[in-house]
């Protein structure tokens, strides 16, 4: 396969590895692997647990600034995990993940499971929640798998669960970024995924959906699914 597109910065299908179509490395950490147990796509996905994650080194593709970007995946959660378990995809320091306080050092957390619901987190200032705090992306749905979303087009962010508008909120401000950071699917420390994910795609230039959509019904580089509500893919 391939990226499907230009926008496309990172695409993992979890196909029995960690291969990314874009060609970033990414290096499992607390025996993080693919599994055969569960997948939306192909053969496999990745399947998380205490310690258990992935990370590639920040590169300037994760650099979203004040333009449009998506990130948008499928998951299978098995468990409730801990009180702010479940994390997806996140960009963040070498210290361990802690809740929206002033002392967090990073700009993205995506998929925590908090207060019921899958929680997104945003940051200017690579020190607090300041651009979006605990933002629901929807309730935790168990053992089934489930599309997520996250997209900003302009000034304007969205979340998704299985193609549903979940939350809309309004933003001028410019996503932190800092060269040193590490990209991670799942979360060190007392935060970690509670489940699978599969085909993770990360993009950059381009608000995939802003409307109610279809999920995708094949694995992204086919160009077998249904196109966004933007026109992109």
């Amino acid at each position: 396969m391939a990226v499907d597109d230009a926008y496309t910065v990172s695409l993992l299908h979890f196909d029995g590895n960690l291969t990314d179509e874009s060609g970033k490395v990414w290096t499992a950490h607390g025996g993080a692997a693919t599994s055969t147990a569960q997948s939306k796509f192909g053969i496999g996905s990745l399947l998380g647990g205490y310690g258990k994650y992935i990370s590639t080194p920040a590169t300037t593709d994760f650099n979203f600034g004040a333009g449009d970007f998506t990130v948008d995946w499928w998951e299978l959660l098995t468990g409730s995990g801990v009180t702010m378990g479940s994390p997806v995809f996140n960009v963040q320091s070498e210290s361990t993940i802690t809740s929206g306080s002033d002392s967090y050092s990073g700009s993205v957390g995506v998929g925590w499971t908090e207060s019921g619901n899958r929680r997104l987190f945003l940051s200017s200032t690579g020190k607090s929640w300041d651009v979006a705090n605990c933002v629901s992306m929807g309730n935790p749905i168990y053992n089934s798998l489930t599309h997520y979303v996250f997209s900003r087009k302009g000034n304007n962010f969205y979340t998704f669960q299985n193609g549903i508008l979940i939350s809309t909120f309004s933003s001028t401000a410019s996503i932190y970024y800092n060269p040193n950071y590490l990209v991670t699917v799942g979360a060190r420390g007392g935060l970690y995924l509670d489940g699978y994910v599969d085909e993770l795609r990360a993009s950059k230039g381009i608000a995939r959906w802003t409307a109610n959509f279809t999920p995708p019904t094949a694995p992204y580089g086919l160009r077998a699914f249904p196109q966004a509500m933007t026109g992109g893919m």
